[in-house]
């Protein structure tokens, strides 16, 4: 940020990133092995072009650009039949960004601001190459209330857009575990994908009295110009681009609570969500919308009851119920989360953290109940910190997950590491 000599404000920034990932899936026993490797590199900036200021007042007009090039490979040998994809996808973008603020202090401030420009995509994969230009739109505006010190009102509206990963628009099938894969057959374009949130909150903050609670609606629409149809065959899941556009909502409640103590240096804090997931599939080529009710509760509990301890506590409960086509699936299903620790010093030099964790879930009949029990002992010696890291002192070797939206139940099963003692030294130059 700068000042410029009429008194506005300018701006300029300039940011660039670049991530390279490899994996490899191998199954000995069907003949699978797989290879996949994502690069992904993206970079934009922006400058202000008219900086302007007067009194409760600021105008900006800033001019940027953007920059992606992405880059999915994959190797799939199934059965002695080797089959590759190479897609590459560059994405180049400049926009003009008009910025309105608002404001009378702290009291009251409007944010307005509204990136409009072109983006150009290109999109190469052996020989199916394509190019394409669009039109980019992306409004944000925030209003802040403030009537007092402790009480705040904030409405927060984004519009967002994205366009799909090079890997989920490669032609070439790919697994993505075992029993999963996906692909694009039909060889279908990139279109762009557009998100619609809007926020209304309500928050209260006495610092003083260490009181800290607040309130928020969440409305979130979501436009996807592609979908994602499946059937299974031979127990293989076979996810396959469409050409439909499908269409989500989510609406959820939030409600947080904190309080901090004196005594015991301590602290307690509530959350609670209720909310609704809606969303739209493809299977067999005829749509079907699930939705997902759910809510979840969590509370938790800090405290050092002496210098030579402290302990904490957090216990999760939720809640959730599907529907595919308005037909519910069933009963209600819930899990129930904990974790509890201690922190105790027997002498200056020596620390022991014994962690117990609890997980729940009716979900199905096996694995219901998870308990992981891990203890950390820690000695300084001068320089030197000893380390005795003991982990899943209980043995437990399977530990299962659910997800449910109305129309795939994911589940996911971990093998986990067995029993673990770990002894370990660490040096500190100074």
């Amino acid at each position: 940020n700068y000042k410029n000599k009429q008194g506005g404000i300018g701006e300029a920034t300039l940011h660039a990133n670049y991530t390279d990932k490899f994996g490899i899936l191998r199954l000995i026993e069907c003949g699978m092995d797989q290879t996949v490797r994502q690069r992904n590199l993206n970079t934009g900036g922006t400058a202000s072009i008219i900086a302007v200021a007067v009194p409760h007042f600021m105008f900006n007009l800033n001019g940027g650009f953007d920059a992606q090039w992405q880059q999915a490979k994959t190797e799939l040998n199934l059965a002695e039949n080797l089959t590759s994809g190479n897609q590459r996808t560059w994405q180049l973008g400049a926009n003009i960004t008009p910025k309105f603020f608002l404001h009378y202090g702290q009291r009251f401030q409007w944010l307005i601001y509204m990136p409009v420009g072109f983006e150009y995509y290109t999109s190469t994969d052996g020989e199916w190459k394509y190019d394409k230009m669009f039109f980019s739109f992306k409004p944000y505006t925030n209003l802040t209330f403030k009537p007092s010190e402790r009480l705040s009102f904030a409405l927060t509206s984004t519009c967002e857009e994205s366009m799909p990963a090079a890997l989920s628009l490669m032609a070439q099938r790919r697994y993505i575990d075992y029993r999963t894969s996906i692909s694009n057959p039909y060889q279908l374009e990139a279109k762009i994908n557009r998100t619609i949130k809007t926020a209304l909150s309500a928050s209260y903050q006495s610092v003083l009295d260490m009181l800290f609670g607040g309130v928020t609606l969440t409305h979130a629409y979501s436009y996807n110009s592609l979908s994602n149809g499946y059937d299974v065959t031979d127990d293989i899941i076979k996810y396959i681009r469409l050409p439909y556009a499908t269409s989500g909502n989510i609406w959820q409640g939030d409600q947080t609570f904190s309080k901090g103590f004196f005594k015991w240096n301590s602290k307690i804090s509530e959350s609670f969500t209720i909310g609704s997931s809606q969303n739209e599939f493809y299977v067999d080529d005829a749509m079907h919308r699930g939705r997902s009710n759910y809510l979840r509760a969590n509370i938790s509990f800090t405290a050092s009851f002496a210098r030579w301890i402290t302990f904490e506590t957090s216990n999760e409960f939720s809640l959730s119920k599907t529907f595919t086509d308005g037909i519910a699936n069933g009963n209600a299903k819930h899990t129930f989360t904990n974790s509890t620790s201690f922190v105790i010093w027997p002498c200056k030099q020596l620390s022991l953290m014994p962690t117990v964790m609890y997980y729940y879930n009716d979900y199905s009949a096996s694995y219901r109940n998870n308990t992981f029990l891990n203890c950390n002992i820690e000695y300084s010696l001068g320089n030197a910190i000893l380390s005795l890291k003991c982990s899943n002192l209980l043995d437990c070797r399977i530990f299962r997950r659910y997800n449910d939206n109305g129309i795939i139940q994911y589940s996911s099963q971990y093998r986990l590491r067995g029993r673990t003692i770990m002894l370990g030294i660490r040096f500190s130059i100074k």
